[in-house]
């Protein structure tokens, strides 16, 4: 079930930004809050209804978890950071791992993966005090809700940075 909600996912939120523009403020909103709205409905259903780890409630919150995680790589595909994959670290500690370039002082792609990995096992870390400390509906809402924080504060500077960009004989 979980392989066929990321799929699903990966599929709505890739043809989404093939329809709207995948660098296209409009698909970046749609698609992190839709993100962000599907872990909150998890963190309900967890939270609210039936805080156990078997049973339909949990198998809907496996679902809505996979669908939006097909999202989140569809989205970090669409604007170019494949090595960014943000559902398997792995991919990323290899290429960081063996990167010909790895201990040179400018290296941007060393340095974005570093980060990458930071704020991955930071969050895990959160989310397992969140879990431990209040249970499953809890860890979602923290989850959910830094992932908000983090996008408005991605959306802030992608707008930035495409509004100071001036294309070459636009004549402005």
């Amino acid at each position: 079930m979980s392989l066929t909600t990321f799929t699903i996912g990966a599929a709505l939120f890739g043809h989404l930004a093939h329809v709207i523009g995948p660098r296209r403020r409009l698909f970046l909103l749609l698609s992190v809050f839709a993100q962000a709205l599907l872990v909150y409905i998890c963190s309900v259903l967890r939270h609210t209804l039936v805080p156990v780890s078997t049973g339909a409630v949990a198998r809907a919150t496996v679902a809505l978890l996979s669908l939006s995680s097909g999202g989140q790589v569809a989205l970090a595909i669409s604007l170019g950071r494949q090595d960014l994959n943000t559902v398997m670290i792995t991919g990323a500690l290899v290429q960081f791992a063996s990167d010909p370039s790895l201990l040179k002082v400018r290296n941007a792609a060393r340095d974005r993966r570093v980060v990458f990995f930071a704020a991955l096992l930071a969050g895990a870390f959160v989310g397992a005090a969140a879990h431990g400390a209040s249970g499953p509906g809890w860890a979602l809402l923290v989850s959910a809700s830094v992932k908000i924080i983090v996008s408005a504060g991605f959306l802030a500077n992608y707008g930035v940075r495409t509004r100071s960009v001036r294309k070459p004989g636009n004549g402005r």
